[in-house]
């Protein structure tokens, strides 16, 4: 089982990932951490990242992200993907790999500025620019155009993270 998350921040995606690896035990590659170890990047600041992370995109034409999932899944065991960001990152995946769920969690821009308010205070990345900053970045634009793709799309706005798990698993089985 391979589960792709993506949708805007603070829509629920690192939540709804924790979530999901201790209801199924499956392992949770964080595109963040995987994207600063691969270029030496600041992992606490989103501009510098948000820089640095179109160039493996633009090299590799999104499969560096493809091929990350197999080196750390190489027994197929499945792996939840927090979170893709570009349609460029989606489709190696979706075609690399068999039965991968691409779900995109959103919801209305009040909850996620009030989850991103909450949020910055233990992520030094949210707290690095406000909400308002980090929504205007061209890659948050790009994240959109991954709802398509979706084979189910969740507004987590007025749903517990039990209720968004439970209609993913339903979805992913």
């Amino acid at each position: 089982m391979i589960l792709l998350l993506a949708g805007p921040i603070a829509a629920g995606k690192t939540t709804v990932a924790s979530s999901l690896a201790g209801r199924t035990g499956v392992q949770v590659l964080r595109v963040r951490e995987e994207l600063a170890a691969r270029l030496g990047v600041n992992t606490r600041d989103r501009s510098t990242m948000q820089a640095a992370g179109r160039a493996p995109d633009t090299e590799t034409q999104g499969r560096w992200l493809a091929d990350s999932i197999a080196a750390r899944n190489p027994g197929a065991a499945g792996v939840i993907v927090d979170s893709l960001r570009t349609p460029l990152q989606a489709r190696p995946i979706l075609e690399r790999f068999d039965g991968s769920v691409l779900i995109y969690l959103d919801a209305d821009e009040r909850t996620r500025r009030s989850r991103y308010q909450l949020g910055a205070v233990a992520d030094p990345m949210k707290a690095s620019a406000d909400f308002s900053a980090a929504l205007a970045h061209e890659t948050e634009t790009l994240v959109r155009s991954l709802e398509p793709l979706a084979r189910l799309s969740v507004d987590t706005s007025n749903l517990s993270v039990d209720q968004v798990v439970d209609r993913i698993l339903k979805e992913a089985s």
